[in-house]
């Protein structure tokens, strides 16, 4: 409510009514965004592999994003708005590998994904998105926290591909070092180490009333 006077021959009073609620709403919109980016860049400098955040009303499903780097904005999510599970439900079936969509469709739901947070602390997910035509190993991270009194839905999806690709080749590496170690170099059949491995190996089932 604003009142002024104004000063002349005739003295008046002129009262105007302002609707600040809107404006109220707005500034508190604004600063809650810069709180969130404010957590963000904290979280980001200690998770160099982070890609991209939401929070998450679960309530309403309205959701606000930050993500560091531009490469994620050319996938044209958008960074913020409503019906979020919807949105990504529609969004996996454009940059999610196609052997894991039903993966992703069947599991990233407000209600699976509460549902494990309730009973497990967190929801983590692992699976592909595919950007320019190649495949990228991430990793989904969700936790409830409590924010102005009510609860918001932390989503974080994190760069696992570096460390996966180096553990398939970890696994690679060690399968072919123990073909070589079990096989003659000259026949190309087993050897008498993996005679040892084997015979070890049965007597231990044995042993063991599994065989």
């Amino acid at each position: 409510l604003k009142a002024t006077r104004i000063s002349g021959d005739d003295r008046h009073i002129i009262i105007g009514v302002n609707n600040v609620d809107a404006q109220v709403r707005d500034r508190l919109a604004a600063e809650q965004a810069a709180e969130q980016r404010k957590a963000y860049i904290r979280h980001a400098a200690l998770s160099s592999n982070l890609i991209v955040q939401y929070f998450v009303d679960p309530e309403t499903e309205q959701f606000s994003e930050f993500s560091p780097t531009s490469d994620y904005e050319k996938l044209g999510i958008a960074k913020q708005g409503g019906d979020f599970f919807s949105l990504a439900q529609k969004t996996s079936r454009k940059v999610i590998h196609p052997d894991d969509q039903k993966l992703f469709q069947t599991l990233v739901t407000k209600e699976h994904i509460l549902e494990t947070i309730r009973k497990d602390g967190r929801f983590t997910l692992s699976y592909r998105m595919v950007h320019d035509d190649v495949p990228q190993y991430v990793k989904l991270k969700a936790a409830l926290i409590e924010e102005d009194g009510k609860p918001t839905l932390i989503m974080g999806l994190f760069d696992e591909d570096a460390e996966v690709r180096h553990e398939q080749e970890y696994a690679h590496l060690l399968s072919e070092a123990r073909h070589k170690a079990n096989t003659d170099a000259l026949t190309g059949v087993k050897n008498k180490n993996a005679y040892v491995t084997d015979e070890s190996e049965l007597n231990a089932l044995i042993a063991g009333r599994k065989n």
